[in-house]
């Protein structure tokens, strides 16, 4: 399939009750779903953390990719400062009939 005509959508939403954001992309050749959490409870006093979480489904190929990330830091050690992350990546091939 190859498309002449790209359609895209972009939808994104804060959520400041649960600390996180939301974002959607979709193609007519493929779709991404993610979520950031960013927890009170660990950005406070110069450190940051988080987790990220990502999907993404290609139509055409019939791949599936999945991505989880944590990211903590903020530490200073004299002029630098150091973070530290953590991440896990999957790699899906499904046929769908």
């Amino acid at each position: 399939m190859d498309p002449k005509f790209v359609f895209r959508t972009k939808l994104s939403k804060k959520l400041e009750d649960y600390q996180s954001a939301v974002k959607f992309h979709a193609t007519n050749q493929n779709m991404k779903f993610g979520v950031n959490f960013d927890p009170n409870a660990i950005n406070k006093d110069g450190k940051e953390g988080g987790l990220e979480l990502e999907l993404e489904c290609n139509h055409v190929t019939k791949e599936y990719d999945a991505k989880a990330e944590f990211k903590f830091g903020g530490f200073k050690l004299g002029p630098l400062t150091m973070w530290k992350e953590v991440s896990h990546i999957d790699c899906f091939w499904f046929v769908i009939l």
